[in-house]
Protein backbone atom coordinates (compact mmCIF):
# COMPACT_ATOMS: atom_id res chain seq x y z
CA UNK A 1 0.00 0.00 0.00
CA UNK A 2 1.10 3.56 -0.62
CA UNK A 3 2.81 5.41 2.21
CA UNK A 4 1.29 8.68 1.05
CA UNK A 5 -1.88 10.27 2.41
CA UNK A 6 -5.21 9.07 1.10
CA UNK A 7 -7.99 11.25 -0.22
CA UNK A 8 -10.13 12.67 2.55
CA UNK A 9 -11.49 15.88 4.05
CA UNK A 10 -9.15 18.48 5.48
CA UNK A 11 -9.32 19.51 9.10
CA UNK A 12 -10.69 22.91 8.20
CA UNK A 13 -12.56 24.43 5.35
CA UNK A 14 -11.89 27.91 4.11
CA UNK A 15 -13.07 30.36 1.56
CA UNK A 16 -10.90 31.01 -1.49
CA UNK A 17 -8.59 33.93 -0.85
CA UNK A 18 -8.98 36.98 -3.03
CA UNK A 19 -5.66 38.63 -2.24
CA UNK A 20 -3.26 36.11 -3.72
CA UNK A 21 -3.62 33.57 -0.91
CA UNK A 22 -2.24 30.06 -1.41
CA UNK A 23 -3.06 26.63 -0.10
CA UNK A 24 0.50 26.09 1.10
CA UNK A 25 2.93 28.10 3.15
CA UNK A 26 6.08 27.14 4.95
CA UNK A 27 4.49 27.25 8.43
CA UNK A 28 1.22 25.52 7.69
CA UNK A 29 1.68 22.42 5.56
CA UNK A 30 -1.47 20.36 5.23
CA UNK A 31 -1.42 16.81 3.92
CA UNK A 32 -5.08 16.62 2.98
CA UNK A 33 -6.43 16.14 -0.50
CA UNK A 34 -7.95 19.06 -2.34
CA UNK A 35 -10.84 17.22 -3.88
CA UNK A 36 -13.23 20.01 -4.79
CA UNK A 37 -14.32 23.59 -4.32
CA UNK A 38 -15.85 22.90 -0.90
CA UNK A 39 -12.97 20.85 0.45
CA UNK A 40 -10.08 23.28 0.63
CA UNK A 41 -7.98 24.86 3.33
CA UNK A 42 -6.76 28.23 2.09
CA UNK A 43 -4.02 30.08 3.90
CA UNK A 44 -3.81 33.80 3.30
CA UNK A 45 -0.32 34.87 2.36
CA UNK A 46 0.99 37.74 4.45
CA UNK A 47 4.69 37.06 4.03
CA UNK A 48 5.42 38.06 0.46
CA UNK A 49 4.03 39.79 -2.58
CA UNK A 50 6.57 38.30 -4.98
CA UNK A 51 6.09 35.60 -7.57
CA UNK A 52 5.73 37.76 -10.65
CA UNK A 53 7.51 37.18 -13.95
CA UNK A 54 10.81 38.52 -12.60
CA UNK A 55 10.52 37.16 -9.11
CA UNK A 56 13.53 35.73 -7.33
CA UNK A 57 11.45 32.72 -6.33
CA UNK A 58 10.85 31.62 -9.88
CA UNK A 59 14.47 32.40 -10.73
CA UNK A 60 15.61 30.16 -7.89
CA UNK A 61 13.34 27.41 -9.18
CA UNK A 62 15.00 27.61 -12.59
CA UNK A 63 18.37 26.92 -10.95
CA UNK A 64 17.00 23.64 -9.61
CA UNK A 65 15.53 22.10 -12.74
CA UNK A 66 16.91 19.71 -15.35
CA UNK A 67 16.56 21.69 -18.56
CA UNK A 68 18.16 18.85 -20.49
CA UNK A 69 15.34 16.49 -19.43
CA UNK A 70 12.59 18.36 -21.31
CA UNK A 71 11.11 16.69 -24.38
CA UNK A 72 12.28 19.56 -26.60
CA UNK A 73 15.75 20.03 -25.09
CA UNK A 74 18.79 19.54 -27.29
CA UNK A 75 19.68 16.27 -25.57
CA UNK A 76 16.24 14.71 -25.93
CA UNK A 77 14.92 16.14 -29.19
CA UNK A 78 18.08 15.18 -31.10
CA UNK A 79 17.45 11.51 -30.33
CA UNK A 80 15.41 9.38 -32.77
CA UNK A 81 11.64 9.44 -32.82
CA UNK A 82 9.44 6.76 -34.37
CA UNK A 83 10.00 6.31 -38.10
CA UNK A 84 6.95 7.38 -40.14
CA UNK A 85 4.53 4.51 -40.56
CA UNK A 86 5.81 2.58 -37.55
CA UNK A 87 4.47 2.16 -34.02
CA UNK A 88 1.14 3.58 -35.22
CA UNK A 89 -0.99 1.26 -33.08
CA UNK A 90 0.66 2.20 -29.79
CA UNK A 91 0.93 5.90 -30.69
CA UNK A 92 -2.75 6.05 -31.62
CA UNK A 93 -3.70 4.29 -28.40
CA UNK A 94 -1.68 6.68 -26.26
CA UNK A 95 -2.89 9.79 -28.06
CA UNK A 96 -6.52 8.70 -27.80
CA UNK A 97 -6.08 8.04 -24.07
CA UNK A 98 -4.44 11.45 -23.57
CA UNK A 99 -7.45 13.21 -25.04
CA UNK A 100 -9.98 11.57 -22.69
CA UNK A 101 -10.44 13.76 -19.62
CA UNK A 102 -12.59 11.25 -17.73
CA UNK A 103 -10.65 8.08 -18.50
CA UNK A 104 -10.83 5.47 -15.71
CA UNK A 105 -7.09 5.02 -16.20
CA UNK A 106 -5.32 8.22 -15.17
CA UNK A 107 -1.93 6.52 -15.47
CA UNK A 108 -0.45 4.57 -18.37
CA UNK A 109 2.64 2.44 -17.83
CA UNK A 110 4.40 1.57 -21.08
CA UNK A 111 6.94 -1.15 -20.41
CA UNK A 112 9.28 -3.33 -22.40
CA UNK A 113 12.87 -4.63 -22.42
CA UNK A 114 15.90 -2.52 -23.24
CA UNK A 115 15.98 -1.74 -26.94
CA UNK A 116 12.24 -2.20 -27.50
CA UNK A 117 11.81 1.42 -28.57
CA UNK A 118 10.15 2.91 -25.47
CA UNK A 119 12.04 6.20 -25.56
CA UNK A 120 11.45 6.71 -29.28
CA UNK A 121 7.74 6.20 -28.67
CA UNK A 122 7.67 8.65 -25.77
CA UNK A 123 9.71 11.27 -27.63
CA UNK A 124 7.22 10.98 -30.49
CA UNK A 125 4.08 11.07 -28.36
CA UNK A 126 5.44 13.90 -26.19
CA UNK A 127 6.00 16.04 -29.27
CA UNK A 128 2.53 15.21 -30.58
CA UNK A 129 0.95 16.05 -27.24
CA UNK A 130 2.90 19.32 -27.15
CA UNK A 131 1.71 20.28 -30.63
CA UNK A 132 -1.89 19.56 -29.59
CA UNK A 133 -1.71 21.51 -26.32
CA UNK A 134 -1.95 18.37 -24.20
CA UNK A 135 1.56 18.16 -22.71
CA UNK A 136 1.74 19.70 -19.26
CA UNK A 137 5.31 18.61 -18.60
CA UNK A 138 7.89 15.93 -19.23
CA UNK A 139 11.03 14.43 -17.77
CA UNK A 140 13.27 12.09 -19.76
CA UNK A 141 15.64 10.18 -17.50
CA UNK A 142 19.07 9.08 -18.75
CA UNK A 143 21.48 7.29 -16.46
CA UNK A 144 24.70 8.97 -17.68
CA UNK A 145 23.41 12.53 -18.03
CA UNK A 146 23.79 14.97 -15.15
CA UNK A 147 20.47 15.87 -13.51
CA UNK A 148 18.60 13.55 -15.87
CA UNK A 149 19.68 10.56 -13.77
CA UNK A 150 18.25 11.78 -10.47
CA UNK A 151 14.78 12.11 -8.97
CA UNK A 152 15.99 15.27 -7.22
CA UNK A 153 15.02 17.47 -10.17
CA UNK A 154 11.79 15.85 -11.34
CA UNK A 155 9.22 17.78 -9.29
CA UNK A 156 10.94 21.13 -9.80
CA UNK A 157 11.23 20.51 -13.55
CA UNK A 158 7.55 19.64 -13.83
CA UNK A 159 6.64 22.68 -11.70
CA UNK A 160 8.66 24.90 -14.06
CA UNK A 161 6.78 23.49 -17.04
CA UNK A 162 3.50 23.89 -15.18
CA UNK A 163 4.22 27.61 -14.88
CA UNK A 164 4.79 27.81 -18.63
CA UNK A 165 1.77 25.66 -19.52
CA UNK A 166 -0.65 27.34 -17.11
CA UNK A 167 0.79 30.86 -16.61
CA UNK A 168 -1.57 31.73 -13.73
CA UNK A 169 0.30 29.24 -11.54
CA UNK A 170 3.62 31.00 -11.95
CA UNK A 171 3.19 33.60 -9.22
CA UNK A 172 2.06 30.94 -6.75
CA UNK A 173 5.03 28.73 -7.56
CA UNK A 174 7.39 31.67 -7.13
CA UNK A 175 5.83 32.57 -3.78
CA UNK A 176 6.21 29.00 -2.52
CA UNK A 177 9.96 29.17 -3.18
CA UNK A 178 10.28 32.60 -1.57
CA UNK A 179 8.42 31.50 1.54
CA UNK A 180 10.64 28.44 1.93
CA UNK A 181 13.96 28.59 0.05
CA UNK A 182 14.76 25.15 1.49
CA UNK A 183 11.90 23.61 -0.47
CA UNK A 184 14.40 21.94 -2.82
CA UNK A 185 15.79 19.89 0.06
CA UNK A 186 12.43 18.57 1.22
CA UNK A 187 10.85 15.26 0.25
CA UNK A 188 9.40 14.74 -3.20
CA UNK A 189 5.86 14.93 -1.81
CA UNK A 190 6.53 18.17 0.10
CA UNK A 191 7.93 19.68 -3.11
CA UNK A 192 4.98 18.45 -5.14
CA UNK A 193 2.47 19.81 -2.63
CA UNK A 194 4.05 23.27 -2.57
CA UNK A 195 5.07 23.62 -6.22
CA UNK A 196 2.37 21.72 -8.12
CA UNK A 197 -0.71 20.91 -6.04
CA UNK A 198 -1.14 24.18 -4.16
CA UNK A 199 -0.60 26.45 -7.20
CA UNK A 200 -3.18 24.50 -9.22
CA UNK A 201 -5.70 24.56 -6.38
CA UNK A 202 -5.12 28.29 -5.88
CA UNK A 203 -5.99 29.21 -9.46
CA UNK A 204 -8.93 26.82 -9.58
CA UNK A 205 -11.12 29.45 -7.89
CA UNK A 206 -10.36 32.15 -10.44
CA UNK A 207 -13.65 32.53 -12.37
CA UNK A 208 -11.68 33.08 -15.57
CA UNK A 209 -9.81 29.79 -15.23
CA UNK A 210 -11.03 26.94 -17.43
CA UNK A 211 -8.96 23.77 -17.05
CA UNK A 212 -10.22 22.50 -20.42
CA UNK A 213 -8.09 25.11 -22.17
CA UNK A 214 -4.82 23.87 -20.71
CA UNK A 215 -2.51 20.83 -21.08
CA UNK A 216 -3.08 17.90 -18.74
CA UNK A 217 -0.59 15.08 -19.44
CA UNK A 218 2.74 14.51 -17.64
CA UNK A 219 5.25 12.28 -19.45
CA UNK A 220 8.05 10.44 -17.63
CA UNK A 221 10.45 8.34 -19.72
CA UNK A 222 13.16 5.93 -18.62
CA UNK A 223 12.10 5.76 -14.98
CA UNK A 224 14.41 2.76 -14.48
CA UNK A 225 17.37 5.00 -15.37
CA UNK A 226 16.87 7.04 -12.21
CA UNK A 227 19.91 6.31 -10.04
CA UNK A 228 17.96 5.12 -6.98
CA UNK A 229 15.45 2.24 -7.26
CA UNK A 230 13.67 3.32 -4.08
CA UNK A 231 13.21 6.82 -5.50
CA UNK A 232 11.79 5.33 -8.68
CA UNK A 233 8.94 3.78 -6.71
CA UNK A 234 8.52 6.84 -4.53
CA UNK A 235 8.22 9.06 -7.58
CA UNK A 236 5.42 6.89 -8.99
CA UNK A 237 3.46 7.23 -5.76
CA UNK A 238 4.09 10.97 -5.48
CA UNK A 239 2.89 11.69 -9.02
CA UNK A 240 -0.11 9.44 -8.42
CA UNK A 241 -0.85 11.48 -5.30
CA UNK A 242 -0.53 14.72 -7.26
CA UNK A 243 -3.13 13.53 -9.76
CA UNK A 244 -5.48 12.62 -6.92
CA UNK A 245 -4.89 15.90 -5.11
CA UNK A 246 -5.75 18.48 -7.74
CA UNK A 247 -9.25 19.51 -8.80
CA UNK A 248 -8.43 19.40 -12.51
CA UNK A 249 -8.02 16.25 -14.63
CA UNK A 250 -4.34 15.33 -14.94
CA UNK A 251 -2.88 12.16 -16.44
CA UNK A 252 0.50 10.47 -16.24
CA UNK A 253 2.37 8.45 -18.87
CA UNK A 254 5.38 6.49 -17.60
CA UNK A 255 7.78 4.33 -19.61
CA UNK A 256 10.37 1.97 -18.15
CA UNK A 257 11.75 -1.52 -18.25
CA UNK A 258 9.53 -3.92 -16.27
CA UNK A 259 11.85 -4.02 -13.29
CA UNK A 260 10.59 -6.03 -10.33
CA UNK A 261 10.36 -3.08 -7.94
CA UNK A 262 8.58 -0.86 -10.50
CA UNK A 263 6.11 -3.63 -11.24
CA UNK A 264 5.59 -3.95 -7.49
CA UNK A 265 4.82 -0.25 -7.21
CA UNK A 266 2.15 -0.53 -9.89
CA UNK A 267 0.74 -3.57 -8.07
CA UNK A 268 -0.22 -1.29 -5.18
CA UNK A 269 -4.00 -1.47 -4.80
CA UNK A 270 -4.61 2.24 -5.37
CA UNK A 271 -2.33 2.42 -8.40
CA UNK A 272 -3.67 -0.78 -9.90
CA UNK A 273 -7.21 0.64 -9.90
CA UNK A 274 -6.34 3.74 -11.92
CA UNK A 275 -3.47 2.57 -14.14
CA UNK A 276 -3.22 0.65 -17.40
CA UNK A 277 -0.20 -1.42 -18.44
CA UNK A 278 0.81 -1.40 -22.07
CA UNK A 279 3.48 -3.97 -22.92
CA UNK A 280 5.69 -3.61 -25.98
CA UNK A 281 5.34 -7.24 -26.99
CA UNK A 282 4.42 -9.27 -30.06
CA UNK A 283 0.76 -8.33 -29.74
CA UNK A 284 1.69 -4.97 -31.26
CA UNK A 285 3.29 -6.69 -34.28
CA UNK A 286 6.77 -5.14 -34.01
CA UNK A 287 8.06 -7.27 -36.90
CA UNK A 288 5.88 -5.36 -39.36
CA UNK A 289 7.16 -2.04 -38.01
CA UNK A 290 10.76 -3.22 -38.18
CA UNK A 291 10.22 -4.32 -41.79
CA UNK A 292 8.81 -0.87 -42.67
CA UNK A 293 11.77 0.78 -40.97
CA UNK A 294 14.46 -1.36 -42.61
CA UNK A 295 12.95 -1.20 -46.10
CA UNK A 296 12.69 2.60 -45.88
CA UNK A 297 16.28 2.95 -44.65
CA UNK A 298 17.67 0.59 -47.28
CA UNK A 299 15.80 2.55 -49.95
CA UNK A 300 17.49 5.74 -48.75
CA UNK A 301 20.88 4.03 -48.95
CA UNK A 302 20.22 2.90 -52.52
CA UNK A 303 19.03 6.34 -53.59
CA UNK A 304 21.98 8.10 -51.99
CA UNK A 305 24.52 5.80 -53.71
CA UNK A 306 23.69 6.05 -57.44
CA UNK A 307 27.22 4.94 -58.36
CA UNK A 308 26.78 1.70 -56.46
CA UNK A 309 23.10 0.94 -57.09
CA UNK A 310 21.17 1.25 -60.34
CA UNK A 311 17.50 2.28 -60.11
CA UNK A 312 16.31 -1.31 -60.68
CA UNK A 313 18.70 -2.92 -58.16
CA UNK A 314 17.02 -5.23 -55.67
CA UNK A 315 19.05 -4.92 -52.48
CA UNK A 316 18.93 -6.43 -50.04
CA UNK A 317 17.17 -9.52 -51.26
CA UNK A 318 13.93 -10.36 -49.38
CA UNK A 319 15.50 -13.34 -47.61
CA UNK A 320 18.17 -11.10 -46.10
CA UNK A 321 15.56 -8.65 -44.85
CA UNK A 322 13.62 -11.54 -43.34
CA UNK A 323 16.78 -12.73 -41.58
CA UNK A 324 17.36 -9.30 -40.06
CA UNK A 325 13.76 -9.08 -38.84
CA UNK A 326 13.99 -12.51 -37.25
CA UNK A 327 17.24 -11.61 -35.52
CA UNK A 328 15.76 -8.36 -34.20
CA UNK A 329 13.20 -10.36 -32.17
CA UNK A 330 10.98 -7.31 -31.95
CA UNK A 331 13.79 -5.05 -30.66
CA UNK A 332 14.04 -1.81 -32.62
CA UNK A 333 17.52 -1.13 -31.33
CA UNK A 334 18.81 -4.07 -33.37
CA UNK A 335 17.29 -2.67 -36.57
CA UNK A 336 18.62 0.80 -35.75
CA UNK A 337 22.11 -0.56 -35.12
CA UNK A 338 22.08 -2.46 -38.41
CA UNK A 339 21.00 0.67 -40.29
CA UNK A 340 23.69 2.84 -38.73
CA UNK A 341 26.40 0.30 -39.51
CA UNK A 342 25.32 -0.37 -43.10
CA UNK A 343 24.71 3.29 -44.01
CA UNK A 344 28.22 4.47 -43.09
CA UNK A 345 29.23 6.86 -45.91
CA UNK A 346 32.85 5.71 -45.69
CA UNK A 347 32.09 2.07 -46.43
CA UNK A 348 30.47 -0.14 -49.01
CA UNK A 349 26.92 -0.89 -47.82
CA UNK A 350 26.77 -4.27 -49.54
CA UNK A 351 29.90 -5.46 -47.76
CA UNK A 352 28.72 -3.98 -44.48
CA UNK A 353 25.46 -5.90 -44.73
CA UNK A 354 27.38 -9.07 -45.53
CA UNK A 355 29.33 -8.58 -42.30
CA UNK A 356 26.04 -8.29 -40.41
CA UNK A 357 24.73 -11.47 -42.03
CA UNK A 358 27.96 -13.34 -41.36
CA UNK A 359 28.91 -13.82 -45.00
CA UNK A 360 31.89 -11.50 -44.80
CA UNK A 361 34.47 -10.59 -42.20
CA UNK A 362 36.61 -7.47 -42.20
CA UNK A 363 39.09 -7.38 -39.38
CA UNK A 364 38.22 -5.30 -36.34
CA UNK A 365 34.89 -3.87 -37.49
CA UNK A 366 32.24 -4.18 -34.78
CA UNK A 367 28.75 -3.89 -36.24
CA UNK A 368 27.04 -4.37 -32.88
CA UNK A 369 29.26 -2.17 -30.74
CA UNK A 370 26.26 -0.01 -29.77
CA UNK A 371 24.33 -3.08 -28.62
CA UNK A 372 27.39 -4.34 -26.75
CA UNK A 373 27.61 -1.03 -24.88
CA UNK A 374 23.89 -1.10 -24.06
CA UNK A 375 23.89 -4.58 -22.58
CA UNK A 376 27.23 -4.04 -20.87
CA UNK A 377 25.62 -1.10 -19.08
CA UNK A 378 22.71 -3.32 -18.06
CA UNK A 379 24.98 -6.06 -16.74
CA UNK A 380 26.99 -3.54 -14.74
CA UNK A 381 23.83 -2.75 -12.77
CA UNK A 382 23.61 -6.33 -11.45
CA UNK A 383 24.32 -6.22 -7.74
CA UNK A 384 26.94 -8.59 -6.37
CA UNK A 385 24.40 -10.63 -4.38
CA UNK A 386 22.51 -11.43 -7.58
CA UNK A 387 25.51 -12.12 -9.80
CA UNK A 388 25.51 -15.91 -9.36
CA UNK A 389 21.79 -16.18 -10.11
CA UNK A 390 22.16 -13.92 -13.12
CA UNK A 391 24.97 -16.03 -14.56
CA UNK A 392 22.89 -19.18 -14.06
CA UNK A 393 19.98 -17.64 -15.99
CA UNK A 394 22.31 -16.58 -18.80
CA UNK A 395 23.85 -20.03 -18.84
CA UNK A 396 20.44 -21.61 -19.19
CA UNK A 397 19.56 -19.31 -22.11
CA UNK A 398 22.75 -20.40 -23.89
CA UNK A 399 21.84 -24.11 -23.85
CA UNK A 400 21.98 -25.33 -27.49
CA UNK A 401 18.59 -25.90 -29.08
CA UNK A 402 16.65 -23.91 -26.48
CA UNK A 403 15.73 -20.96 -28.69
CA UNK A 404 15.11 -22.86 -31.93
CA UNK A 405 14.26 -26.46 -30.94
CA UNK A 406 14.68 -29.01 -33.73
CA UNK A 407 14.90 -32.34 -31.92
CA UNK A 408 12.66 -33.94 -29.25
CA UNK A 409 15.34 -33.38 -26.62
CA UNK A 410 15.38 -29.69 -27.46
CA UNK A 411 11.66 -29.35 -26.72
CA UNK A 412 12.19 -31.09 -23.40
CA UNK A 413 14.73 -28.42 -22.42
CA UNK A 414 12.03 -25.73 -22.42
CA UNK A 415 9.63 -27.71 -20.25
CA UNK A 416 8.88 -26.46 -16.70
CA UNK A 417 10.25 -29.69 -15.25
CA UNK A 418 13.60 -29.28 -17.02
CA UNK A 419 13.86 -25.62 -16.00
CA UNK A 420 13.09 -26.45 -12.39
CA UNK A 421 15.69 -29.23 -12.40
CA UNK A 422 18.30 -26.93 -13.94
CA UNK A 423 17.91 -24.26 -11.24
CA UNK A 424 17.45 -26.63 -8.31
Amino acid sequence: MSAFPKAGPLTSVGTPATDGGDIYNGDQLHHGIFGGKNNVNVVNNNTTTGGGPGSSGFGDLYKHIAVNALHNSDEVSDQPKCHPGTREAVLDQLFTWAGIQLSPYLIQWLHGPAGAGKSSILRTIAQKLFENNLLLGSFFFFRTSERRNSSEYVITTIAYQLALSIPKTRQHIGKAVERNPAIFSLSLWEQALALIVSPIVSIFYDPTFDSRQYPRVIVIDGLDECDNPAKQCQLIHVLHQVIQSVPIPLSLLVASRPEHHIRGAFDDDDLKKCSFRLALDNSLNPDADIRTYLEAKFAVIRQSRPMEFSPDTIWPIPDDTDTLIARASGQFIYASTVEKFVSSPRHNPVKRLEIILGANSEGSQKPFEELDNLYSTIFRTVVKDHLTSTLRVLGFLLIPGLEFPKHPNDFEKSSPAYIEKFFS
